[in-house]
Parts: C-alpha cells; structure tokens; sequence
C-alpha cells in the first residue's frame, strides 16, 4: 500500500547520492567550480493531501499549494527527508531536474549513474550554470564518471545540456537514435563525443566502426562534417545490464529519418531490482486527442503496445512529451499501469500548447499520485535561491522529484527545493 508522510527539509550531502544543498552546513561550488562552504537558511519541503490507491481514503498532512501536484513521499520514509545512499545494495535513486520546459533524468545505483536526456527550451546558460550541471555540481562534487549517457531523440528540449555533460564528467556509453539533425545543440553533443574517442558510442542508425558523417546544412556554429567511431548497434529488445541488479531494455529503436524527430524516440524500461521504470521520450500516440482515442498502429505508441504489452508494465512513468495529448492514451496506459507518474513540463510553448495538458495530467491523477517539475514556474523565475541561476526570470532549478527505489518496498517519491 502507498501511503503518505510529511517530510522536513535537511541537508544531507551523502557520498553516491545526489541529495540537493536544502539547508545549514551544506557546501556548494563557487564561480571556479571549487567547493566551498556556505550556511543556508531551509526552504521548507510542504506536503500535502493525496488519495492512497487502494485504501479508499485521504491521508493528511498538510496544505496542498493552488493547482500543484501532490506534494508528498509515496512508501515507507517518515522524517526529515534524508536520502537513502543508493551505494547501499538493493536501492536506487531516481531524480528528475526541475530544468524548466525540458526533461533532464538521473538515475544512480550503487554501481552505476545514468542520465536519460537533458535539454531545456528555456535554459540557455553555460555549462557551469545550466540547471542539469549546476544540479550534479551541488549534489554531488565528488562525482567522476557517468556510466550511461542516454538521448531519447535530437530535440534541443532533451539534447541541450549533454555537450556539457560529455565534456565534465568521463562518459562510459553513449545511447540515441542517431539520425543527425540540424539542432545545433545535438550537432555540438555529436563534436563532444568525437573529442572523447573513448565513450562507446551506440546509435540505431550506424553500423559498428569508424565513419565520416555529414550533417544537414544548417547555421550552427560547428564543423558540416565528423569524424567518429560508432560501437555496435541498438537493437530493439536488447537488455544492458546497467549494474547488481539493474537493466536497461530498448523497447523502440528507429533509426530512420522522420517527419518529425519525436518519432525516432529511444524507447526504454529500467529494471531496478523488483521494479521498473519507463521512459518513453516524446513518443506520441498521434495527433493531439481525447485520451480514449487508441494509438495509431503506426505510432510510437501504437507500436508499443503492439510489440511490447508484455513488457511496458512500470511501476513508475516519466510521461511522454511532457505530458502532451498527442501521448499517453487510455489504452497505453491501462497496459503500463504506473504507480506513479513524474511529468516534465515548463511555460514555453509548443506550437502554442503550453505543457502538460490539464486532460493528460487528470488522467494521470486518476492512476496514481503524480509529481511536477512546473509545480510554480511563475514563483521560480523570481526566485533567488534555486539550481543554477538565481532570479534569471526563467523557470527552473525549484521543483525538482527524487523517486528512491529499496528492495522490499515499494517507490517513495518526494520533492526537493534547494538551492546551490
């Protein structure tokens, strides 16, 4: 059963967790990227009322904010908010960066850390302020490598921060569709790995061994052509193992290029001990529509459900396309069944539709508890104390969801308003 508990905010810099910089004592890096000591004053994590599936009731603990998802931790956790290391065998971590109208997600275990995207339409800062390198400056100084570097597709909104990330951190593997694209910053995400011959570069579109490829003929400010070494191809149904305990399976691999780039989105399912999680991009199920519309069989969507029912049951989905209607049908979701739904969203438009969809995020609501990054993007743009940038006048770096994963219990989730 979930159940609901009221978390305070404290501070807790714990080795192989990223635990946000929430309170006094914690440490942060300066304008050189050292890190240095600095006392803060807590900005209080609120709660709030949520109905637990299952038990035909409210659980209360506090005041909910106007029009904001549930602010809660779903499991067993009650206390002030202190993270779980997941270097401890049988426990993994999931956050998803409040990095305003993008999607940025990391998962750690004890062996192993993960990012799947990070882009942002609003956030344009360098990579010492962006809000996905400023988030893993303060949470976690001490980290050296990222095992996984996974792109859904070659949208700037799920690209835009990953040339940072390949030049900061040793990058074991990287993971995307690999059809070049015009976005500059994937042009520039394909330079980095080049510079980084290293990294074991695995795309559904190129076959193993070294290539010259070209990109389309764009404005962006980088070579037409690159050099690269490509390791071998995805496959769709193939399983990596990510560490003790943990896989990653490919659920939708297209290599081909597309009408729209949402439809080569990499597709995958994190098998996290005794549960999973599904990360489907911006795949879509069609056109924007009512939910109880099915899938077109030719969609994203569609095909998942066709090829893979088996496969997509999760107990935890970050929703695709920021929950948009062109996503996350009726029918999609009765075979996914989460638990719990993390949703990534901001004010910049998307062909004028602001996302998520308030029919897509009812929907959700009526599955299971369901955790925003755009909880106040109004409140956040002024604020001056958030990830990355203070005051910058743009969403992002305040609501930021942490989803902890312990073997015999079910996935608590909770959100973390710190600053760096």
């Amino acid at each position: 059963m979930l159940r609901v508990v009221k978390v305070g905010a404290a501070c807790r810099l714990v080795s192989g967790v990223l635990a946000l910089v929430v309170a006094v004592g914690c440490s942060r890096r300066d304008g050189d990227g050292h890190v240095a000591e600095r006392r803060h004053t807590p900005r209080a994590l609120r709660s709030a009322e949520v109905t637990l599936p299952g038990s035909g009731r409210a659980d209360t603990t506090g005041a909910p904010d106007a029009g904001a998802a549930p602010l809660a931790v779903v499991g067993g956790h009650d206390g002030g908010g202190a993270p779980v290391a997941p270097g401890t065998p049988g426990t993994w971590v999931l956050h998803m960066v409040d990095v305003g109208t993008g999607l940025a997600i990391v998962v750690e275990g004890p062996d192993f850390t993960l990012i799947y995207d990070g882009g942002s339409n609003d956030d344009l800062a360098d990579e010492r302020a962006n809000r996905l390198v400023s988030y893993l400056a303060a949470a976690r100084p001490d980290l050296r490598r990222i095992d996984h570097v996974v792109l859904s597709h070659a949208h700037r909104d799920h690209v835009e921060f990953l040339p940072d990330v390949i030049d900061r951190w040793e990058v074991g593997a990287v993971w995307e569709p690999g059809v070049l694209a015009k976005v500059c910053a994937y042009q520039r995400f394909v330079h980095a790995i080049a510079s980084h011959p290293r990294i074991a570069y695995h795309t559904a579109a190129h076959m193993a061994g070294p290539q010259r490829v070209s990109f389309p003929r764009s404005s962006c400010r980088v070579p037409k052509e690159v050099d690269l070494t490509y390791a071998a191809p995805i496959a769709e149904g193939a399983v990596v193992r990510l560490g003790d305990g943990a896989t990653m399976r490919f659920l939708h691999v297209d290599g081909e290029r597309r009408e729209n780039l949402n439809e080569n989105s990499l597709v995958v399912r994190l098998e996290l001990g005794e549960r999973s999680v599904l990360l489907p991009g911006d795949a879509e199920a069609g056109k924007r529509d009512a939910a109880d519309v099915a899938p077109a069989p030719s969609s994203v969507e569609g095909k998942l459900v066709l090829r893979h029912a088996k496969e997509l049951a999760s107990d935890v989905l970050v929703a695709a396309h920021h929950g948009s209607r062109t996503s996350t049908r009726s029918a999609f979701l009765d075979v996914v069944a989460p638990k719990l739904t993390l949703v990534s969203g901001g004010p910049h438009p998307y062909a004028s539709h602001t996302l998520p969809d308030p029919e897509v995020v009812e929907l959700l609501r009526s599955r299971g508890p369901v955790f925003r990054t755009d909880v106040d993007d109004a409140a956040c743009a002024s604020s001056k104390a958030k990830i990355g940038r203070d005051a910058d006048g743009r969403p992002g770096g305040c609501d930021n969801v942490r989803v902890t994963f312990r073997k015999g219990e079910a996935p608590r989730a909770e959100y973390f308003r710190g600053h760096d």
